[in-house]
This record gives structure tokens, C-alpha cells and sequence, in this order.
């Protein structure tokens, strides 16, 4: 929240900087453009936008001290918007569980995780990677 209050209040300086220095173009900074925040599309219809890119900027010594944190207290980080559930990792719930067969469309149950040796064999045979399960 204090860096999108921070952003938006450099947004705000900027754009005022902005009408002033319209009025007089000798106070702008050397070497810095101005945000374009207004377009013309080819349609002839103005269109206008900001880039919000100070919010995403973040100090790399800030991330590495969040990470630390989590990896001391054994917190894994878990995004809100996107949960490790079934619902957001499979289409739908019973996908989850449960495979199609392209053969007959029958659903049936997941089979167990493989060997770490029959991992690496699916992976790396040839003629394992031509093999097809049927129901």
C-alpha cells in the first residue's frame, strides 16, 4: 500500500511537472521523457492511459529479505489468487482425480506416481514414450 501511495503521488508531481513544463519546456529535466499518457489510434479516437510501472519496481535487497524470512520461519508462500487447490489447477474437480481415456471417453482412477526408476525410463525410452495406457 505505501508504494502504491508513493507512485501515485509521484505520478501526481509528475503530471503537474508536466503542465508546466508545457508552459515552459526549459524547466524540463535533461535527458528524461515525459510519460506519453495520451494516443491517437488509427480510428481517430483518443485514447488515454498510465504506466504503473514504479508500483511493480521493487528493491532486489527488499525481495532477498522477504525470501529469507519465509525460508527461516518455514513459510511457504502461497499466492491468493492463486491457490494450490484442484479447482485452480484442473479444469474440473473430477479431473483431478480421474483420467480419459481416448479410446473409449471412460474415466478411470488416477493410477499411483511412478518410480523414481520408471520416471526416468518414461522419460528416456524411447520406446516407453510410443507406449499408450487404454482402459
Amino acid at each position: 500500500k505505501e508504494q502504491l501511495a508513493v507512485a501515485q503521488a509521484k505520478r501526481r508531481a509528475r503530471q503537474q511537472a508536466g503542465t508546466s513544463e508545457q508552459n515552459n519546456p526549459a524547466q524540463a529535466e535533461p535527458g528524461v521523457e515525459p510519460p506519453t499518457l495520451v494516443e491517437q489510434e488509427s480510428s481517430g479516437q483518443v485514447v488515454s492511459f498510465e504506466r504503473l510501472e514504479e508500483v511493480e519496481k521493487v528493491a532486489q535487497e527488499q525481495v532477498d529479505a522477504i525470501n529469507q524470512l519465509y525460508r527461516s520461519d518455514g513459510i511457504v508462500f502461497v499466492d491468493p489468487s492463486f491457490p494450490p487447490t484442484d479447482r485452480s489447477l484442473y479444469q474440473t474437480i473430477e479431473a483431478s482425480t480421474t483420467w480419459k481415456c481416448r479410446a473409449c471417453n471412460h474415466r478411470n482412477p488416477l493410477p499411483p506416481p511412478p518410480s523414481v526408476e520408471a520416471l526416468f525410463r518414461l522419460m528416456h525410452d524411447p520406446s516407453q514414450r510410443e507406449r499408450r495406457i487404454s482402459c
